[in-house]
């Protein structure tokens, strides 16, 4: 991985978006922005966000690998991850799972994860993630809503795309 972190970013990308409902979530990102967007821009968006999701969380695994390596060695002692009793009526659309995660030698750190299914014959999909009462919508929402006002919406895909770009040269340099 750390010779071709392309390997990774397969793996997370393969791994975790598909329990993500990325259409929800960027709607969810762009808020009022997303209904003004053409539907090249939304698709584009979509594609974008998504692999600047990839991209971070694979680049956070690429700056100190070892972390990784310590993080899959103690989840083998005690849980990486504690989920608490759902407690979702049948039937329902949304879901809030509440969980904790267990920083070896560091604290315990509250995520909450938002599920979401159109029919309750879909499967559940993740819509924004809240770790020590932070959201990643909320936070994303308020950054791309800034770019938009300075930049437009093209303007503001342009630079996103530009900067996962960056990410994946960061990644090459890091490893040779």
């Amino acid at each position: 991985i750390k010779q071709t972190p392309e390997l990774l970013y397969d793996v997370v990308r393969d791994e975790l978006l598909p329990h993500v409902d990325m259409t929800t979530m960027s709607m969810w990102v762009l808020g009022r922005h997303w209904r003004s967007a053409s539907p090249t821009q939304q698709t584009a968006f979509i594609d974008e966000y998504g692999t600047l999701l990839v991209r971070f969380y694979a680049s956070a695994l690429l700056d100190n690998p070892s972390q990784l390596d310590g993080l899959l060695e103690a989840h083998t002692k005690t849980p990486l991850i504690t989920f608490f009793p759902d407690k979702t009526p049948a039937g329902a659309k949304k879901s809030i799972v509440r969980s904790e995660v267990h920083i070896p030698d560091g604290p315990k750190v509250p995520v909450t994860f938002l599920f979401y299914r159109k029919k309750t014959s879909d499967p559940w999909r993740v819509i924004d993630v809240t770790v020590d009462g932070i959201s990643m919508v909320t936070s994303y929402r308020k950054s791309f809503d800034s770019e938009i006002r300075q930049l437009g919406m093209q303007g503001m895909l342009d630079r996103l795309a530009q900067r996962n770009r960056e990410l994946l040269e960061k990644s090459r340099s890091a490893s040779r």
